[in-house]
C-alpha cells in the first residue's frame, strides 16, 4: 500500500473503490509470535493472583506492577502487541504480517471528487517531486451538516482568498442512516446524540438526494460507504488517509485535516507555509495538543458518554500527548 494505481482498487462488477487493507497474515511457524513471547514472560514475572490475559486491562494492570517506572504507563502494548514498524514496513512492501489487523473494515467510496486527479507518480529516487498543490485540505463533515459545507464555500474556500496560493478542499462524509432515537447502546454504555438525525424513510431518501446532488454540483465530496455516524469517525480517518496516500501524496508536500465547524484565515495559512522549506513540510506535524490528559469513564450523563472511554478498552489513568481532531497538519 498504496497500490501503483486507482484501477487496483477497482471491485469488479461494480466499478467502486475498495479502500479496505486485507493484508496478507503470515502462517503459524515454528518461531513463536512476539506477542505471545511477551505473555508468557510477563506471566511469570508476575507474582499477583492469576489474571485472565485475554483482558487488557489485565494485561496492563500487570505490566505495571512488574515494570521498572512502571508509574508511567506502558503504551506500546496498546491496542496489541506487535512491531509496529515492521508491520508498516511490511504492508508498504505488500509482504505478509504477523498479525490478523484488529481494525480493517471494510470501506466502499461511493463517490469520489473531481478538485483533484490522479497522476503517474514519479520517480523520486531520481528527480525532486513536482508538486502540483501547495496544500490539501480534508474537512471532515456529517451528512447533514449542509449549511457548514456553504459556509465554507462562500467564505475561506473562496480562490481570491488564497492569492494565487495552490489548495484544494474537499469534504469527507458518509451515508445517511435512520435513527428513530437520541439514546443509544453502544458495548453496553448509553448515550444521548445531541445532533439533528434521520427517523423515517421519507428524511432518509431527502438526504440520501441532497447529499448527491450535492456531490454533482460542487464535485468536491469524499462519500464512504458507511453510516455516517460519530463512532464511524474512526472509519473516516482511515478512509480520508488511505484515499490522500492513493490520489494526493504525490501532488502535495502537506496536508490539513479540519472539522466543518472550524475555519481557515487564509492569510496566516499562507504566511506560515511560507516559512517552511521543503523538508520541513514534509515532517512537519501539528495541530492544537491535548489539555484534557485524563478520559471520560461512562456515567450517568449521557451527554458527556459520547467521548467516554471504558477500562477494559482503555486501561491508563491519562492519555499520553496527542493533537485533536479538530484542526492539524
Amino acid at each position: 500500500w498504496p497500490p501503483s494505481k486507482p484501477a487496483d482498487l477497482l471491485v469488479p462488477g461494480i466499478g467502486l473503490l475498495d479502500m479496505t487493507l486485507r493484508p496478507t497474515v503470515k502462517p503459524q511457524r515454528d518461531e513463536i509470535p512476539e506477542s505471545d513471547i511477551f505473555y508468557s514472560l510477563l506471566r511469570k514475572l508476575y507474582t499477583g493472583k492469576a489474571k485472565n490475559t485475554d483482558s487488557l486491562r489485565s494485561i496492563a494492570q500487570m505490566d505495571k506492577a512488574v515494570r521498572i517506572g512502571g508509574e508511567r504507563p506502558d503504551f506500546d502494548i496498546y491496542p496489541q502487541v506487535m512491531d509496529m514498524r515492521k508491520t508498516v514496513a511490511a504492508v508498504k512492501s505488500g509482504e505478509p504480517v504477523e498479525q490478523t489487523p484488529i481494525n480493517d473494515p471494510e470501506i466502499i467510496v461511493i463517490t469520489s471528487p473531481n478538485v483533484v486527479h490522479w497522476s503517474q507518480p514519479e520517480d523520486t529516487r531520481t528527480e525532486k517531486p513536482t508538486y502540483t498543490l501547495d496544500l490539501l485540505v480534508f474537512i471532515k463533515s456529517c451528512t447533514l451538516c449542509f449549511q457548514n459545507r456553504e459556509q465554507a464555500r462562500r467564505t475561506y474556500m473562496l480562490k481570491r482568498m488564497w492569492r494565487g496560493f495552490r489548495v484544494r478542499f474537499l469534504f469527507v462524509v458518509g451515508l445517511p442512516y435512520i435513527l428513530q432515537t437520541e439514546i443509544v447502546t453502544v458495548r453496553g454504555v448509553q448515550i444521548r446524540y445531541p445532533h439533528t438525525r434521520i427517523t423515517n424513510t421519507t428524511q432518509l431518501k431527502e438526504a440520501r438526494e441532497r447529499l448527491f446532488r450535492e456531490s454533482r454540483q460542487y464535485g468536491d465530496l469524499l462519500i464512504g460507504g458507511f453510516r455516517d455516524s460519530y463512532y464511524n469517525l474512526t472509519t473516516k480517518l482511515i478512509l480520508t488517509f488511505r484515499w490522500a496516500s492513493v490520489f494526493c501524496i504525490h501532488q502535495t508536500p502537506i496536508f490539513l485535516f479540519l472539522d466543518d465547524d472550524f475555519a481557515i484565515i487564509p492569510v496566516n495559512m499562507v504566511r506560515f507555509l511560507q516559512t517552511l522549506n521543503l523538508e520541513e513540510k514534509l515532517q512537519l506535524i501539528g495541530g492544537l495538543p491535548n489539555v484534557v490528559k485524563y478520559p471520560g469513564r461512562p456515567s450517568a450523563d449521557l451527554r458527556a458518554n459520547k467521548w467516554a472511554v471504558d477500562w477494559n478498552e482503555y486501561p491508563w489513568e491519562t492519555f499520553p500527548g496527542y493533537l485533536f481532531g479538530r484542526a492539524y497538519m
